[in-house]
């Protein structure tokens, strides 16, 4: 079962500054993965120990309110990562890498069947760079990466049926 943690990304951080907040994704010994979230908080109100937002009882109320979306939006990325880890049966790293940076940047989970054949994967790939379902560092693929994967397509299965695969 995967753990996930979240923790605070202090290196070029001040004191009294936000820093972001980083997703610590663990499936044993073999996935490891750590992701940003676009949530930034105060360093003085992130609770290390526990990966979670400190209570708050000053009077600002706008801060207050802001912190319980924190804590609202980190509980709401723990239970959709949960499940779709729980509801997916084949668990690769690659499916986690795209749930997760998907989960994150607060699109909608969605863990599909990958195909198991070489050839329909490239397929299957070129058809999410198409449609925007896979995109590259939150940004959709370029018209000239999609030709490329084609091409790569398209030569893969040359070879495959020439040698009987």
């Amino acid at each position: 079962m995967a753990k996930i943690y979240f923790v605070l990304r202090t290196q070029k951080v001040q004191r009294d500054d936000e820093a972001p907040i980083w997703a610590r994704i663990v499936g044993g010994r073999q996935f490891e993965y750590r992701a940003t979230s676009t949530l930034t908080i105060p360093i003085k109100h992130w609770n290390s120990k526990n990966g979670c937002v400190r209570e708050y009882s000053g009077d600002n109320k706008a801060l207050a309110e802001r912190l319980r979306g924190i804590d609202k939006r980190l509980n709401a990325i723990r239970h959709a990562l949960l499940q779709a880890i729980t509801d997916n049966e084949v668990f690769t790293p690659a499916i986690a890498r795209e749930t997760i940076a998907n989960c994150l940047r607060g699109f909608e989970v969605k863990v599909t069947a990958i195909p198991k054949d070489i050839a329909m994967y490239c397929d299957y790939v070129i058809s999410e760079m198409q449609s925007g379902a896979r995109q590259n560092k939150g940004r959709r693929y370029a018209p000239n990466s999609i030709k490329a994967w084609r091409s790569f397509a398209k030569l893969l299965k040359a070879f495959l049926s020439k040698r009987h695969y």
